[in-house]
């Protein structure tokens, strides 16, 4: 039961599902252009749309854009609990940029030295 369940945390921080068959994907280098290997789903890793119908503007992706505006007619308590869930989401989606730009980083610094082999 523990490894299962370590299992499915690694999943659950790591990947993402395929926007159209649901299937996780881990995305481990590159651009986040994806393309799933179940179903042929193109899509973009940050913003989860479809990459031919709908991502055109790339730039986009690193803008927050609010998802929810808070009702007046809400009580001060509700209110305030709307703002909570806001500004996590929020957090959270300019932390999912700043862990895939650490990716990246780690990436290219492990592929840094083929590189420079291969340009001697």
């Amino acid at each position: 039961m523990n490894n299962e369940s370590e299992n499915l945390t690694w999943i659950t921080a790591n990947t993402k599902s395929c926007i159209k068959c649901h299937k996780p994907i881990e995305k481990n280098q590159g651009c986040n252009y994806m393309k799933c290997i179940s179903c042929g789903q193109e899509f973009c890793w940050v913003c989860m749309l479809d990459w031919p119908k709908y991502h055109t503007d790339h730039w986009k992706c690193n803008k927050y854009e609010e998802v929810k505006k808070i009702d007046p007619k809400l009580t001060q308590q509700e209110q305030a609990a709307a703002k909570a869930q806001n500004e996590l989401k929020r957090l959270m989606f300019y932390m999912d940029r700043f862990q895939n730009h650490k990716k990246s980083i780690e990436y290219a610094e492990k592929l840094k030295p083929k590189v420079l082999k291969q340009i001697e």
